[in-house]
């Protein structure tokens, strides 16, 4: 498995969390997110990761627009004065969306020891 083999190269190399990487895009498939609390991936106010490591998120046809949503959430490097525009057209259920996220205690408890 990809995920699993990622890991086992962090872990050998002994990878710091800042160089590790945030999203996997398997376009039309899943999103692989992996969390860590006040990081990239878990500074969004609709939707937050209750559980650090791996999570991957089935996202099927929507994957491209869940990874731009999450895209436009990072915070920028110059202070916006006004929110995004589009941030008015970018609103949908994040619970609905992330319903079915899978998780890997194994490989999250020797991501999370690095």
């Amino acid at each position: 498995m990809l995920i699993e083999r990622i890991v086992n190269y962090y872990a050998d190399n002994k990878t710091p969390k800042y160089d590790q990487f945030d999203y996997i895009v398997i376009n039309q498939r899943c999103i692989v997110y992996n969390v860590r609390f006040n990081s990239v991936v878990n500074n969004n106010n609709q939707i937050t990761f209750k559980k650090e490591g791996i999570n991957i998120v089935p996202h099927g046809e929507k994957c491209l627009f869940h990874f731009l949503c999450r895209l436009n959430t990072i915070f920028p490097s110059v202070p916006n004065i006004v929110d995004p525009i589009i941030n008015g057209y970018l609103k949908f259920d994040w619970f609905d969306e992330f319903k079915d996220t899978q998780w890997f205690e194994d490989l999250d408890k020797q991501l999370l020891s690095i």
